[in-house]
């Protein structure tokens, strides 16, 4: 029996997907996915990233990394493929269709906790407000904050833990730069939805908003970056500050 062809199998999936009797437009979208997936692996067959994730797994097994010969473990693949997929759509010079995020990341977590365990995955959610300043509901956003999703932040960081994350870094696109303190609110519905830890990030100006985006946030860390290149604030007297008032923090 000969071995089917990427383009075969892919051709299948379509045919599969088309004979379900969904809804026209969902089914047209289900295509589009498809095809931009597997589009997505090819472009990125060569990067580095995907190049290193190959030499890390053993070659053998029933499932394709596309754009690559041989054959991989089905958990192996998926993670090579979504990691590909992923990697490419997420880079700044890539000028290819939309893809939605979720048809390509989710397997790529699963196979990746599943290889190296939850420990090591680290989820970034980008979220933005929906519906004014006083609006209890965030979406994600992808390429630096610039591209929506249709996807609810909340929502999402559910799916990313079930999927295997060990972590969520979350970063407030609305907050972010501007100095203003850590979102909250969006801080704190995070971490009440999900129960692995949460990094907040996104807006830290004072040691105040730090302990705020503890005490009030939920958050389990917190991340920031100009305040301490510019030398705002000071490493050592912020780790003083919130050990002072409570929060557990290596000062050395």
């Amino acid at each position: 029996m000969s071995v089917q062809t990427v383009a075969e199998r892919l051709v299948e999936r379509l045919s599969l997907v088309a004979s379900r009797g969904l809804p026209s437009p969902v089914r047209n979208r289900c295509e589009e996915l498809l095809i931009d997936v597997a589009g997505l692996c090819v472009a990125a067959r060569k990067s580095d990233y995907v190049q290193a994730l190959i030499r890390s797994v053993d070659a053998g097994g029933p499932s394709t990394a596309i754009g690559h010969g041989g054959g991989f473990r089905p958990e192996d693949a998926a993670m090579i493929n979504g990691s590909a997929a992923h990697g490419e759509d997420f880079d700044d010079t890539f000028e290819g269709g939309p893809v939605h995020s979720g048809a390509v990341i989710v397997p790529a977590v699963f196979a990746a906790c599943e290889r190296f365990g939850s420990q090591c995955i680290v989820v970034a959610i980008d979220a933005k407000r929906v519906g004014g300043v006083d609006a209890q509901g965030w979406e994600v956003y992808t390429h630096g904050g610039r591209t929506p999703t249709g996807l609810d932040a909340v929502e999402w960081a559910r799916r990313m833990e079930t999927a295997g994350a060990g972590e969520i870094l979350l970063t407030s696109m609305d907050r972010d730069g501007t100095r203003k303190g850590f979102d909250l609110a969006l801080t704190a519905s995070i971490s009440r939805g999900v129960s692995v830890p949460v990094i907040a990030s996104g807006g830290a100006d004072t040691p105040k908003d730090f302990l705020d985006v503890f005490t009030e946030g939920g958050a389990d860390a917190a991340l920031a970056a100009s305040i301490f290149h510019d030398s705002i604030q000071g490493l050592g007297e912020l780790k003083r500050f919130l050990a002072s008032n409570g929060v557990p923090v290596r000062l050395h």
